[in-house]
């Protein structure tokens, strides 16, 4: 077995497994939520896109060397951005109202990552 598998195995416990069950039901869920879009305008290209990228998103921060969560918060506030330019009328929302299952998988992945550093 080669160093690098050895330490991703390692790094795989059973919250960062969690969180990316997690990440692949919202990125399931995202799927089923874009399929009566009309992708009509660019928009909702966009949010269409941003609903199914939560297992991608995952697995960038996952595989990350830095151990430090950057693409999920980004996705959460791309998501954000992009429902609250959906609504009739235009406001900022709740973030959360679509995102609870990132935001849960986000963070499941960062204390898995504070659970696997070595202390000093």
């Amino acid at each position: 077995m080669s160093l690098t598998a050895e330490s991703t195995k390692a790094r795989i416990g059973y919250l960062a497994m969690f969180g990316g069950f997690l990440a692949l039901v919202d990125s399931l869920w995202g799927a089923l939520l874009i399929l009566p879009f009309g992708f009509g305008n660019g928009i909702e290209i966009a949010l269409g896109i941003g609903l199914v990228l939560g297992l991608p998103a995952y697995i960038l921060d996952f595989r990350s060397r830095r151990r430090i969560v950057i693409f999920l918060p980004v996705l959460l506030l791309f998501r954000w951005i992009l429902m609250s330019a959906v609504a009739v009328p235009h406001s900022l929302g709740q973030p959360w109202r679509w995102n609870v299952l990132l935001i849960a998988a986000t963070v499941l992945l960062q204390w898995s990552n504070l659970r696997q550093q070595p202390r000093i």
